[in-house]
């Protein structure tokens, strides 16, 4: 199991009030889970104190689904997807990390966002990149009031 997440079982008896679920990060996690049987209680606890914020990052999918929809069409023909816009914020905002391919040559690539590699005080920091980098460089005219007014009421329609 990850050392960043523990997953102890627990008896109903113990926790008979418990209404929670837990969303493995790891797949040594995943295969235990897998193990778990219907009913059965589990705590995950963390080791880390910087406890990233789930709905920071639905705010940054959100961001990045409105930026999508309202990208200039100058740009949009290289970028098509939710996916390939995130990529792209991590390279603009210097998220990204040397790495050596298999044939020895260094080469650039976006590092991850996830809970498991980024601290919150780090993904602070990484969000406000990126919406620096939407007003300078993506929508350089639009109103940042406005724009975060939308941010605040957009829905994708997933939910």
């Amino acid at each position: 199991m990850s050392n960043k997440f523990k997953l102890i079982k627990v008896t109903r008896k113990e926790a008979p009030n418990a209404n929670v679920f837990f969303i493995p990060c790891e797949e040594a996690d995943i295969a235990e889970a897998r193990k778990l049987k219907n009913l059965e209680y589990v705590v995950a606890s963390r080791d880390s104190k910087d406890i990233r914020n789930l709905l920071h990052l639905r705010k940054y999918w959100t961001l990045v689904n409105l930026v999508l929809e309202n990208l200039p069409e100058s740009m949009s023909e290289n970028i098509k997807t939710k996916d390939q816009l995130h990529q792209e914020f991590k390279v603009q905002t210097g998220n990204i990390e040397k790495r050596m391919s298999i044939g020895g040559h260094e080469y650039f690539a976006p590092k991850s966002i996830s809970f498991e590699k980024m601290s919150q005080s780090d993904f602070d920091e990484y969000y406000e990149a990126v919406l620096a980098f939407v007003y300078r460089h993506i929508l350089p005219n639009v109103d940042k009031e406005e724009f975060q007014i939308a941010l605040n009421g957009y829905s994708d329609g997933s939910e």
